[in-house]
C-alpha cells in the first residue's frame, strides 16, 4: 500500500455553483459573527465564534486555492492551523503598535481586537476571491466530512486518553487516587501501538490521533490544580495580567525579558478578550491545545524522508521526553516558540511550495519564534549558523570533487537569506524595540570567558545524565556555594539583617533528598520476589537517558554514511539517504546542544533538558533511525523485524519516562500528572489554604502604613506578584542569611508542612531544611493557616 494519502475519487462532476455568492455569504457570516462578539453573549457562544473567526476562516483561506482538486495534505493543514496562531499574534502586535498613535490607549480591548480579526478575515477572503478560489464549498465539504467521519481504533483510543487524562487530573485535584490518570497515560501508549500496527491510512487520520494524544499528555499536567501552578508560568502569568489589566502591552510595565515575549502578553490577551475566558483557562487549556500541534508537525516534516513508522516513532520520542509532559505546560512562551519552530521545519521540508513562498513562510515563522521566546531564538540561531556553514562547506567540497557536476539541492532553512533575516529580526527585537538583550550579553560574555579560561562555575546537575558527564557538584556543595555568595552580598551592602554576621556565617542548613513514594501492592510483590524496585526505577530512568544519546549518535552516523557514501559502496543504507539540508540541520542542532552542555554557564542559564527538547524537534526521528539500524545489525539472523522491536522498545520507554511504571510500583518520586506527591507537587502545587494566605498578605501589604517588602521563596514570588498586580515589591531573598527586619516573610505549604525550602541555583533545584524556629524566635507570627504562615 502506498504511503500517500488515500482519497476517494468523486462519483461525478461537482454541481455548478457560483463561487462569488458563496464567498460573499462567508464574508457576511464573518461580519455577523464579529458583531455578535461585540455584544454581551455567553462565554460558550463567544468561544464558538472565536474558533470560527480566528481559526476556521483563516485556515480555510490559507488552504484555499483555485487549482485545488484534492483534499489538503496533513502538512498543509498543520501549516495553516499554526499560521492562524501567528496571524492572531501579529494582529495583536499591529493593534498594540498603531492604535495608541491615533489616541486609542486600550488597543487590545475587546472591540479593537474583534474589529482587527474581522478585517483580517475579510482581507483573506478577498485575497482568495481575487485568485478565483471558492472557500465556501470546501468549508461545507469539511463540515460534511466531520459529521460523517468514523474514528478508527487509534483515533478512538486517543480521544479516550484525552478525556481520561483530564478526568484523572481533576480527580487528583480533589484528593482521589492516581488510578484514572495512569489509565489515561497508558491509553496514550495504546494509541501509538494502534498507529504502528495499522496499515497506512490518510495522513490526516494519523495527524488527528497524534494531536489528541499529545493534548492528553499536556492537559494531564496543565489541568493539575485550580490555580496557575508551575515554575516559569508564574512570571509569565504576571506579564499577561499586566497586559490584560491595561488592554495594552508595554515594555515599561515590567523590566524583564519575560515581558518581551509576546506569546505570554499579547497573544493570551487577544485570546482572552475574544473568548471571554479567564487567563487561567487560556494558559492551562487554550495555549496547550495550540502546542499539541508540534508532534504532528514533526511527524509530517519527517515522514517524507523517514517513512511512516519511523516518523510516528519520532513523534513518540518527542512526547516521551520528560520535559514535554512535565515542564512544557509551565513554559508557555517556549511552547509557542516551539510551535513556530516546528512549523518552520515543516515548511522547509515541503516540496509543494514555490521557493519564494517557502522562504517567506520560513522567515515568517522564524520571526514568530523571535517574538515568542528569547532563548529558543538564540539556540535556533546557533544551530542555523553552524548548520548553514557546514552545508555550504560540504557543497563546495562536493563541487570540487566533481567539477563538471552541478549540485542541485538548494537549502531553505539553511539559506543565507533566512539565517540573516532571522538574525536581523532577533537583533531588532531585543535591542532597539524591547531593549531586552542584557541577558544575552551576559550569557555571551560568560560563555566566551568560559571557553577562554576553561571554567565558569558548576553547570546544571542534568549534565549527570550525559554520556560523557564528569563529576558534578553535589547539592551540599552547591548550597554551600550559594550561602557563601549571600554572605559576600551582605558584606557589600548595609542592611537591618535578621541574623548578625557571626550567626549568618555559622548557619549551615542541611540539604534534603527528594522523597520516594511508598511501594504499591504491585511494588511490594516485586520486592518480595527479590527485585529492588526503588533502585530499578532509578536505573530505568538513567538507562533511558543514556540510551537516547547512544541512539542519536548511531542515527547521525547512519545518515552521514548514507548521505556521503555511494549506493554501490553502501547498498543497505540507501533508505536513509536524507536531503543534505536535513542532515546539516541535525548536525547544527546537535552542535548547539553540545555548546550548552560544554559551557557550564549555558547549561545553568538555559537548561540542558530544555535544549534537548528543542533539539528533538529536529532529531527525534534520527534517534529512531539509530534504533532501527542498531537492531538491524543485532537481529540480522532472526525473523523479528527491527522496526517491531524498536516500536515495542519506544512504547516501553514512554511508560517509564511518563511515570506509568513508577506510579504503578511506587519506589520513585511522584510525578505531578500522576500523583499528589513528589518535588513538583511540593514546590508548585497551590492549595486553597495557601492561596488564601497569599490573598491575605496582598491585602496586608497594600494597607501597611509604610511600604514593606514581601519576602518568600522563589516559587511563590510570581504568585504574590500576580496577587498584587505587581504593585507590591516581592523578593525571593528567602534564604536565612538574606532575611531583613521590617519585612513580611511568607511561608508556603512546603515550609509550613515539612520545614523545607528550595532555591534555584546553577540551574538546579536544591531543597534544604529551613530554620522555621529562627523565625518564631525573632519575628511575630501575624497570619497562620494549615498551609501558609506570615511573619513580620
Amino acid at each position: 500500500m502506498t504511503l500517500q494519502d488515500t482519497t476517494v475519487a468523486p462519483a461525478g462532476p461537482a454541481p455548478a455553483t457560483d463561487p462569488l455568492r458563496g464567498d460573499l455569504a462567508l464574508g457576511a457570516t464573518v461580519l455577523v459573527a464579529g458583531g455578535v462578539l461585540l455584544l454581551d453573549v455567553p462565554v460558550a457562544v463567544r468561544c464558538l465564534l472565536t474558533v470560527l473567526l480566528a481559526v476556521v476562516v483563516p485556515v480555510a483561506a490559507l488552504l484555499g486555492s483555485p487549482a485545488r482538486r484534492t483534499p489538503p495534505s496533513l502538512a498543509e493543514v498543520v501549516t495553516a492551523c499554526g499560521g492562524s496562531v501567528l496571524l492572531l499574534l501579529l494582529v495583536g502586535l499591529a493593534l498594540n503598535t498603531l492604535l495608541p498613535v491615533v489616541g486609542i490607549d486600550r488597543a487590545l480591548a475587546t472591540a479593537p481586537v474583534v474589529v482587527g480579526v474581522v478585517l483580517l478575515d475579510l482581507g483573506l477572503v478577498a485575497w482568495r476571491l481575487r485568485q478565483g478560489a471558492d472557500l465556501a464549498r470546501p468549508l461545507a465539504a469539511a463540515v460534511r466530512s466531520a459529521v460523517l467521519w468514523r474514528a478508527g481504533t487509534a483515533e478512538a483510543l486517543a480521544l479516550a486518553s484525552l478525556v481520561i487524562c483530564i478526568a484523572g487530573a481533576v480527580r487528583l485535584n480533589n484528593g482521589a487516587s492516581s488510578a484514572v490518570a495512569v489509565v489515561g497515560h497508558a491509553l496514550v501508549a495504546a494509541t501509538f501501538v494502534a498507529l504502528l500496527l495499522r496499515p497506512a491510512r490518510s495522513r490526516l487520520s494519523d495527524g488527528l490521533a497524534l494531536y489528541l494524544a499529545a493534548a492528553a499528555l499536556l492537559l494531564g499536567t496543565s489541568v493539575r490544580g485550580w490555580y496557575v501552578i508551575g515554575h516559569d508560568i508564574q512570571r509569565e502569568f504576571l506579564v499577561y495580567l499586566l497586559a490584560q489589566g491595561q488592554d495594552r502591552w508595554q515594555m515599561s510595565s515590567l523590566d524583564s525579558a519575560y515581558n518581551a515575549c509576546l506569546s505570554v502578553s499579547v497573544l493570551p490577551t487577544v485570546v482572552a478578550n475574544l473568548t471571554g475566558l479567564g487567563g487561567v483557562v487560556v494558559f492551562k487549556v487554550v495555549l496547550q491545545l495550540a502546542f499539541a500541534l508540534v508532534p504532528v508537525a514533526v511527524y509530517a516534516a519527517s515522514r517524507g524522508w523517514a517513512g511512516r513508522r519511523v516518523a510516528l516513532l519520532g513523534a513518540l520520542v518527542l512526547v516521551t521526553f520528560p520535559t514535554f509532559h512535565n515542564d512544557m505546560p509551565y513554559l508557555v512562551r517556549q511552547e509557542v516558540a516551539f510551535l513556530f519552530l516546528a512549523l518552520a521545519l515543516l515548511t522547509a521540508a515541503r516540496h509543494d511550495l514555490r521557493r519564494g513562498l517557502q522562504l517567506a513562510l520560513v522567515v515568517g515563522f522564524g520571526v514568530g519564534v523571535v517574538l515568542s521566546h528569547y532563548s529558543t531564538t538564540y539556540l535556533l540561531l546557533l544551530g542555523l549558523v553552524m548548520g548553514s556553514a557546514g552545508f555550504h562547506v560540504s557543497r563546495h567540497l562536493a563541487s570540487r570533487r566533481t567539477p563538471g557536476q552541478r549540485v542541485r539541492e538548494r537549502p531553505v532553512l539553511l539559506a543565507p537569506v533566512v539565517v540573516v533575516a532571522v538574525g536581523l529580526a532577533t537583533w531588532t527585537w531585543v535591542s532597539p524595540v524591547t531593549q531586552s538583550g542584557g541577558h544575552l550579553e551576559e550569557t555571551v560574555t560568560s560563555t566566551v570567558s568560559a571557553v577562554v579560561s576553561g571554567s565558569s562555575g558548576p553547570g546544571s546537575s542534568d549534565l549527570s545524565y550525559g554520556l560523557f558527564a564528569g563529576r558534578q557538584a553535589s547539592p551540599d556543595e552547591r548550597l554551600a556555594m550559594f550561602a557563601a555568595e549571600t554572605l559576600d552580598e551582605r558584606r557589600a551592602e548595609s542592611g537591618a539583617w535578621l541574623l548578625d554576621d557571626a550567626e549568618a556565617a555559622a548557619l549551615t542548613p542541611a540539604t534534603v533528598d527528594i522523597r520516594d513514594d511508598a511501594l504499591t501492592p504491585v511494588g511490594r510483590v516485586l520486592d518480595a520476589v527479590g527485585l529492588d524496585v526503588t533502585r530499578g526505577n532509578a536505573l530505568l530512568r538513567l538507562g533511558a537517558a543514556l540510551l537516547l544519546q547512544v541512539l542519536l549518535l548511531a542515527g547521525v552516523a547512519l545518515l552521514a554514511l548514507a548521505r556521503f557514501s555511494t549506493p554501490r559502496r553502501r547498498p543497505g543504507l540507501a533508505r536513509w539517504a536524507v536531503p543534505t539540508e536535513t542532515l546539516w540541520l541535525v548536525l547544527g542542532a546537535i552542535a548547539a546542544l553540545g555548546l550548552v552542555v560544554v559551557v557550564p554557564g549555558l547549561s545553568a542559564s538555559y537548561g540542558v533538558l530544555r535544549a534537548f527538547q528543542q533539539g528533538l524537534l529536529v532529531f527525534a526521528p534520527v534517534i529512531v533511525v539509530g534504533a532501527v539500524g542498531v537492531l538491524g545489525l543485532l537481529l540480522a539472523r532472526l525473523r523479528t523485524g527491527p522496526m517491531a522491536v524498536a516500536g515495542a522498545g519506544f512504547v516501553g520507554l514512554f511508560l517509564v519516562l511518563t511515570g506509568v511504571v513508577s506510579t504503578t510500583t511506587g519506589g520513585a518520586p511522584g510525578q505531578l500528572a500522576l500523583s499528589n506527591s513528589g518535588q513538583y507537587y511540593d514546590l508548585y502545587y497551590l492549595t486553597d489554604a495557601e492561596a488564601a494566605g497569599t490573598r491575605w498578605l496582598a491585602r496586608a501589604a497594600r494597607s501597611a502604613p509604610v511600604q514593606s517588602e514581601v519576602v518568600t521563596d522563589k516559587v511563590a514570588v510570581g504568585r504574590l506578584r500576580s496577587a498584587t498586580g505587581g504593585e507590591i515589591e516581592v523578593s525571593g531573598e528567602f534564604f536565612p542569611t538574606q532575611l531583613r527586619r521590617d519585612t513580611f516573610v511568607f511561608l508556603g505549604a512546603q515550609t509550613v508542612e515539612h520545614e523545607q525550602a528550595t532555591i534555584f541555583y546553577t540551574g538546579n533545584l536544591i531543597t534544604y531544611r529551613y530554620p522555621v524556629e529562627l523565625l518564631e524566635q525573632r519575628l511575630d507570627l501575624v497570619y497562620s493557616n494549615p498551609d501558609a504562615e506570615v511573619f513580620r
